[in-house]
């Protein structure tokens, strides 16, 4: 009886789940109408654009709630145009201030402002409209600046993207509801570029606002539209690898001397342990931030983790420390940042 009550609790749960995507999706469909009456373009200013001729195009997302262009921002741009990217900012904030959007135009291409609709995926969408020459790309990257960073030099992560040759290629991946790449940083080789299914992908793409329909219709759809057609992936911290060497690192802590450890840190290691030894999918960016950078160097630390830490994360007040010991990053333009509410 208890069994049948389990089930039918779950049943009930993902009738829930289904029910509130479909209603999303509906409403998507009623936000992509509105978009098409109203211009979501509001203006396009002209950078410096200092790698022109480049066929290397990389479209940033940046959002601020105070219409403010962060310091780690700029940051990024100049990291992307460093390593040879024609950059198109896509900002979606409510008002591009002229002292805030000239602080990217030195590495820029375009500046564009445009209506929040889409979130990331939205941006990645019209960024990649403005690019005319597309299908002679060598490479696209997206990214958003939903992490800080980059903790380590850009030119290696471009390095060995190349040297991976994979059509696809990442920082971190997931396998959660399926798998894919995660979004924050995306680089897509020419055949990719290409494709029918990337054609298709966009082409087809909804203003999503809901942030689990992005997820779902935009993150993991991307991904797999294209190993459907045959593309390959790669990724710089691959999950499983990831997740092997985090519980390698847990496993002496937990079993082992455990001075140190507050009550609270035990319980959580042992949980995290039990999840990835039942192969529990994670978002490895926020259990695993440590190991990423310690033993992966990955370049990207998520900003919400930092902010918010929703998953109640330990030991997550020595990120500072650990960002000093082992990245030459300016953990300033973090601090700076995360003063602004």
């Amino acid at each position: 009886m208890r069994g049948f009550a389990a089930g039918l609790r779950r049943l009930i749960a993902k009738c829930i789940e289904w029910a509130t995507l479909i209603a999303q999706y509906v409403l998507a469909v009623a936000g992509s109408c509105f978009a098409v009456c109203v211009p979501l373009i509001r203006h396009i200013d002209e950078g410096l654009d200092p790698n022109a001729g480049s066929r290397r195009y990389a479209v940033y997302a940046s959002y601020d709630r105070h219409s403010i262009v962060a310091d780690y921002v700029v940051a990024q741009v100049e990291a992307l145009s460093r390593i040879g990217y024609r950059i198109v900012v896509v900002l979606t904030s409510p008002y591009a201030r002229t002292t805030e959007t000239s602080k990217l135009a030195t590495h820029s291409w375009k500046i564009v402002h445009r209506r929040n609709f889409g979130h990331d995926f939205g941006c990645y969408k019209t960024g990649i409209q403005q690019i005319e020459r597309l299908q002679e790309a060598e490479s696209l990257i997206l990214m958003n600046d939903s992490c800080y960073g980059p903790l380590f030099d850009l030119a290696r992560v471009e390095r060995l993207a190349r040297e991976d040759g994979a059509d696809i290629w990442g920082i971190t991946d997931s396998w959660w509801k399926s798998y894919h790449l995660q979004s924050y940083y995306l680089r897509l080789g020419n055949r990719a570029i290409n494709s029918e299914a990337f054609q298709r992908f966009w082409a087809t793409l909804l203003p999503y606002q809901p942030r689990n329909l992005v997820v779902r219709l935009g993150e993991i759809r991307l991904t797999q539209y294209l190993v459907r057609d045959r593309l390959t992936t790669g990724v710089l911290c691959p999950y499983h690898a990831v997740a092997e060497k985090a519980l390698e690192l847990i496993l002496p802590r937990i079993n082992g001397d455990e001075a140190g450890l507050l009550p609270s840190e035990i319980h959580y290691l042992q949980w995290l342990a039990e999840q990835i030894s039942k192969g529990t999918d994670l978002n490895p960016m926020h259990p695993f931030w440590d190991v990423l950078i310690v033993e992966f160097a990955c370049p990207f630390i998520k900003r919400g983790l930092l902010r918010s830490n929703p998953t109640g994360v330990p030991g997550l007040f020595d990120w500072p420390s650990l960002l000093a010991t082992y990245t030459g990053y300016n953990v300033g333009l973090i601090d700076r940042h995360l003063q602004i509410r």
